[in-house]
C-alpha cells in the first residue's frame, strides 16, 4: 500500500518580522490515487440496528425495513452482518453470519411491528456485541444506527453513552448514525457517530436515507487508512488551538477522519504567539506527526516533523501570494462557528439574533457558492421560526463543514466520487 502524504499550508509562505498574534495552519492528510485496477475492497462486518419504538408505526417503519434490504443488496459473499431491533427490549432478529443470501434480511425483518419506549443504548449495545469477536485488521466492523426518537429507557446520559462508543470505537468496531424525522435526539446521534469514528446522516422520511446508505457504503470501500491520529507539540512561548474541535484522545492526540483514495482528511489549527516574534531566519511553530492503520493491517507513520516559517521584511511578505484553499477552510470554519451561535440562538426561541447571524455567514461566504447555498437553505428554515428543523439543520451542517473529507483534486468544482461531494442540504426537509 502507498504511504500517505502530509501538506502544511500557511495564509502565506512566510512570516513578516516582528509578527505578534496568531498564525493560522492548515495540515491535509491525503489518500493515494485511486489504482486503476482496484483491490479487492476490505470486507464489512455491519451490525444493524433499527429502533422499533412506538413511534416508529406505520411508515416510519416500513420505510426503514425497505431501506434496509435495499442496503443488504450492496454485500458481497465476504461481508458479514447482523440485524438488531430494540424498543424497550432488544431482539437479536438475525446473529451475525455471513452474507451468502441476502434473503436472510430480508426474512427477519418480516412481521416487524413497533411497540414500546426506546433504549437505544441497549440496542446499540448489542450491535457492538454481534460485532466484537470478529474484529480483524483486513474487515472493516461498523454498527448502522437508525432511530427517531429520544432514548428514555435503559442508559440515557449522551456523555456516558458517547464515552463507550469511543471505547467500542478503539476496540475496532466504530459507529454511523442515522437519525429520521425532527423529533430525534440530534446531540446524541452525532456525538455517537463522532466518537464512533463514523458519519452521522439524518433525513424527514427513511426513505431519504436510501442515498446516505448508498453513499456510506461506496465510502467504506474505498477506505484506505482509519483510525488516523495527529500529535501537536507547540514551541516555547506558542499555544495552539484545533479549529475543527475534532475529539481528543487520553494520550492528546486528535482523531482525525478516515482517509479514502484521493481522500483528504483537513486540520485548521490557530497557533498564537505570546510575544512578537525575535530577529531570526525562521519562527518555529510545533512539531506534529500523523500515524494510521491501513487496510492491510500495517501500521503508517508521518514524523515527527518540525513546522517553521520563514521570517523576511513586510514589503516582501506583502507580495507574496494567498493560499486560497487555506483561505476556504478558514471561511468554512467561520462559518460553522455563526451556525453554532445561530443554533444556540433558535434553542432560545431568539430569532432576531438567528437572522443577524445568518445574514453575517451570508456576506461572509461571498464568492463560495457552496457556504452560499448552506446559508440560503438555513434561512429558509429560519424564517419558518421552525425551532426544531432549523436546530437539526444547523447542527449537522456546522458540524460537516468542520470535518468532511475532501477530494484531494478540488478546486471548488462539485466533482469526484459522491461521498467527496459538498452538500447544500444535510437532511430533506
Amino acid at each position: 500500500m502507498e504511504h500517505f502524504d502530509v501538506k502544511t499550508e500557511t495564509l502565506k509562505a512566510a512570516l513578516p518580522f516582528g509578527h505578534k498574534g496568531s498564525v493560522d495552519i492548515l495540515i491535509k492528510v491525503q489518500g493515494p490515487d485511486r489504482p486503476k485496477k482496484l483491490p479487492r475492497p476490505p470486507g464489512k462486518q455491519l451490525a444493524c440496528v433499527i429502533d422499533r419504538s412506538g413511534s416508529m408505526s406505520g411508515a416510519p417503519l416500513r420505510q426503514a425495513i425497505e431501506a434496509v434490504c435495499a442496503m443488504a443488496t450492496n454485500l458481497t459473499r465476504q461481508d458479514a452482518v447482523a440485524v438488531i431491533a430494540f424498543d424497550d427490549k432488544v431482539d437479536v432478529l438475525l446473529p451475525h453470519h455471513k452474507c451468502s443470501d441476502h434473503n436472510d434480511i430480508k426474512t427477519s425483518l418480516a412481521g416487524l411491528d413497533a411497540r414500546g419506549c426506546t433504549d437505544l443504548h441497549a440496542g446499540w449495545l448489542e450491535g457492538g456485541s454481534q460485532l466484537a469477536d470478529h474484529v480483524s485488521h483486513d474487515q472493516i466492523s461498523r454498527i448502522l444506527l437508525l432511530s427517531d426518537g429520544n432514548a428514555n429507557q435503559g442508559l440515557t446520559d449522551t456523555a456516558k453513552i458517547v464515552a463507550q462508543v469511543s471505547r467500542l470505537a478503539d476496540a475496532g468496531v466504530t459507529t454511523s448514525t442515522y437519525g429520521l424525522g425532527c423529533d430525534f435526539n440530534e446531540e446524541l446521534m452525532i456525538e455517537m457517530a463522532k466518537a464512533g469514528g463514523g458519519k452521522a446522516y439524518y433525513g424527514e422520511t427513511a426513505a431519504d436515507l436510501m442515498t446516505p446508505f448508498r453513499t456510506e457504503f461506496d465510502l467504506l470501500s474505498a477506505l484506505v487508512f482509519r483510525n488516523v491520529r495527529l500529535a501537536l507539540k507547540p514551541a516555547k512561548g506558542v499555544t495552539l488551538t484545533v479549529r475543527n474541535k475534532y475529539n481528543r484522545q487520553s494520550n492528546g492526540e486528535y482523531a482525525l477522519p478516515d482517509v479514502a483514495y484521493e481522500g483528504e482528511s483537513w486540520v485548521l489549527i490557530t497557533a498564537e504567539l505570546d510575544k512578537p516574534i525575535p530577529p531570526g531566519e525562521a519562527c518555529s511553530l510545533f512539531e506534529y506527526a500523523v500515524n494510521s492503520s491501513g487496510m492491510d493491517g500495517q501500521t503508517y507513520a508521518s514524523g515527527p516533523v518540525g513546522f517553521a516559517l520563514p521570517l523576511m521584511s513586510k514589503r516582501e511578505y506583502d507580495a507574496l501570494e494567498i493560499s486560497k484553499s487555506l483561505s476556504d477552510r478558514i471561511q468554512e470554519i467561520e462559518a460553522s462557528d455563526l451556525q453554532e451561535k445561530a443554533e444556540k440562538a433558535a434553542h432560545d426561541c431568539d430569532w432576531d439574533t438567528v437572522d443577524a447571524l445568518l445574514e453575517e455567514a451570508s456576506i461572509k461566504a461571498k464568492d463560495n457558492p457552496w457556504l452560499e447555498g448552506i446559508s440560503g437553505q438555513l434561512k429558509t428554515l429560519a424564517a419558518r421560526r421552525d425551532r426544531r428543523a432549523f436546530t437539526k439543520e444547523t447542527s449537522y451542517a456546522r458540524r460537516r463543514l468542520r470535518s468532511r473529507s475532501r477530494w484531494a483534486h478540488d478546486d471548488g468544482a462539485n466533482e469526484g466520487p459522491e461521498y467527496f461531494r459538498p452538500q447544500e442540504a444535510q437532511g430533506c426537509q
